[in-house]
């Protein structure tokens, strides 16, 4: 096994009489180990450098587009009256109360329902809004929200 192993010394051992140093040779020597030193010491340089790069770019191109959200959520004890839909995205966009193409189905206690209406339809008075929703609430209906924004 030794002697396999020997076999793939590349720096043979060869007796002194059959080699004579060189001063070009000296010289090839030196600027490998001075190249190799000098890689040795960058690669360990750029090793513990710390580089941070930070690059955040706003996509302009579809500012106009929108995604079509679809809604269908039922609230069992909330009146219609006091509910809103407010949209945030992800890059801090608000938008309140928005109208879209949702409907507000008034639901009685037991789940049907009782009215449908717009929630693009007016305001009412606040006196008027008060006392709807005091009823609504004595009565216990609830709300669905369906539709799209």
């Amino acid at each position: 096994m030794k002697d396999t192993i020997i076999r793939f010394d590349v720096f043979r051992k060869m007796p002194k009489d059959l080699t004579e140093p060189t001063f070009c040779g000296a010289l090839v020597s030196f600027v490998c180990t001075f190249i190799l030193v000098m890689l040795v010491f960058s690669e360990f340089q750029a090793y513990w450098q710390v580089e941070t790069k930070s690059d955040m770019l706003v996509d302009i191109t579809h500012h106009d587009d929108n995604l079509n959200i679809n809604l269908d959520i039922v609230f069992p004890k909330m009146p219609c009256d006091v509910l809103s839909l407010d949209v945030q995205d992800i890059m801090g966009s608000h938008m309140g109360d928005v109208r879209g193409n949702l409907q507000k189905k008034r639901l009685s206690q037991d789940g049907t329902v009782l009215s449908v209406s717009s929630v693009l339809e007016g305001m009412q008075a606040r006196s008027q809004l008060t006392q709807t929703v005091k009823d609504e609430i004595a009565q216990k209906q609830g709300c669905q929200l369906q539709g799209f924004f």
